[in-house]
C-alpha cells in the first residue's frame, strides 16, 4: 500500500527547509563578506558590473592562507573559507568558541537540508532543527551588531556624541531574516488549523 504525504507536513517542512538554507546563506554571506570588505578595501568592477576586490596581503594571511589542521583548503575550499572567517571573528571578540561549535551544526545541518530535501519533505520522523535555525538568527544578529557598533557607527557624522545603546542596533539584514521568521512562522500557525 502506498503512503499518502500530508500536504500539510509537506508545506510546513517545504517552508521551514527553504527558511534554514537562506538563514545559513545570509550567515555565511555576513560571517565571509564583512571580513573581506573590511580586510579588502580596493577593487574594481569586472565585466559583468559585479564589484571583485583586489587581494589584500592581510586577508590572504589572516583567511585564505591560514593553516587549519583538520581542513584541507585545497579539498574543501568553501569549508576552509567559512572556519578560517570564523575563527577571525573568535579572534576578535565577536563570537566565542562554542559559537564557532553551533556554527558547524548549522552548516552541517544546512548541508542535510540543501542534499537530501526529499527526505525532510516526506519523511514525518526526519525534522528540520528549528533550534539550530534560531540560534543562526541569533548569532547573525550578534555578529551584525558588532560590525555596525565597531566600524558603522563610529565613523557616522550623524552618530557623533549620540548615545547608542546596543539592544536597539539591528541591520537590514537581520530585520529581514525576522520578518521572513515571521512570515514563516505564521504560515506553519494557519497551516495546523
Amino acid at each position: 500500500m502506498e503512503k499518502i504525504i500530508n500536504p500539510t507536513l509537506l508545506k510546513r517542512n517545504m517552508l521551514v527547509a527553504s527558511l534554514f538554507v537562506t538563514s545559513f546563506e545570509m550567515l555565511k554571506t555576513t560571517i565571509q563578506g564583512k571580513i573581506k570588505d573590511f580586510l579588502c578595501m580596493d577593487g574594481a568592477l569586472n565585466d559583468q558590473g559585479e564589484f571583485e576586490y583586489e587581494i589584500s596581503d592581510q586577508y590572504r594571511s589572516e583567511i585564505l592562507d591560514r593553516i587549519i589542521p583538520h581542513i584541507d583548503k585545497k579539498k574543501a575550499r568553501d569549508y576552509h573559507l567559512f572556519y578560517s572567517s570564523c575563527l577571525w571573528l573568535k579572534e576578535n571578540g565577536v563570537i566565542t568558541k562554542g559559537d564557532i561549535g553551533y556554527l558547524e551544526r548549522i552548516r552541517k545541518h544546512r548541508n542535510l537540508v540543501a542534499h537530501e530535501p526529499l527526505r525532510l519533505l516526506i519523511d514525518e520522523n526526519a525534522n528540520i532543527n528549528i533550534d539550530l535555525l534560531k540560534k543562526s538568527q541569533q548569532l547573525l544578529n550578534k555578529i551584525e551588531k558588532w560590525w555596525i557598533m565597531e566600524f558603522e557607527i563610529p565613523v557616522n557624522p550623524d552618530f557623533d556624541g549620540k548615545e547608542i545603546d546596543e539592544k536597539d542596533v539591528q541591520s537590514g539584514t537581520t530585520i529581514f531574516l525576522d520578518y521572513l521568521m515571521h512570515v514563516a512562522n505564521d504560515e506553519v500557525n494557519n497551516s495546523k488549523e
